[in-house]
């Protein structure tokens, strides 16, 4: 009797420490669900969102903080989400529109073993998660660099370090991608 009764507190208890976890992991979806579908609404237009979706999340959570929003707007600003365009006469590839020196500088940030031009340019046309990756690594590396400034971060990736340096870059791109972060 007394065993019986121990094991039906035993189980009370239980199953109130999974109710209360299952609240916890419910919040902590809604909390990710609300980024997913921000990410979403914004690459509504691709064939693929929801894997896009997906991986910035997870992306920018490794390495930009959390900050999903700088991520997409840069992807969408660049290429609108489109992984085969190439922009700036033939040099800039793939969603984040990355040139030469950008990738391999991400490349050797995100610590990858080939880092060799032609290669990367070839997997960036090829898979569209590694292309997320390159601009997500060059991103949080201009955001180390300029200590959290998230206006030299924006123009530096798209203008490059020297022409932020020397004052030149797009103020209509970085008041582009503001607006959409803020969207």
């Amino acid at each position: 009797m007394k065993f019986s009764k121990l094991l039906f507190y035993i189980l009370i208890i239980l199953l109130v420490l999974f109710v209360k976890t299952m609240e916890i992991d419910s919040k902590l979806l809604d909390k990710n669900m609300d980024k997913y579908y921000w990410i979403l609404n914004h690459t509504k237009y691709t064939h693929n969102s929801s894997r896009i979706s997906n991986y910035v999340l997870d992306v920018s959570n490794r390495l930009l903080d959390n900050n999903y929003k700088l991520l997409t707007c840069i992807l969408k600003t660049e290429s609108d989400f489109d992984n085969f365009k190439t922009g700036d006469g033939g040099k800039a590839y793939g969603i984040g529109q990355m040139h030469e020196k950008a990738m391999i500088d991400s490349c050797k940030y995100l610590g990858l073993k080939s880092c060799k031009y032609s290669y990367l340019k070839r997997k960036v046309m090829k898979s569209i998660l590694f292309s997320i990756e390159l601009s997500a690594g060059y991103l949080s590396f201009l955001y180390k660099h300029y200590k959290g400034d998230l206006d030299k971060t924006i123009m530096a990736y798209n203008s490059g370090m020297n022409n932020v340096k020397d004052n030149k870059f797009n103020v209509l791109y970085l008041q582009k991608v503001k607006k959409c972060i803020n969207q």
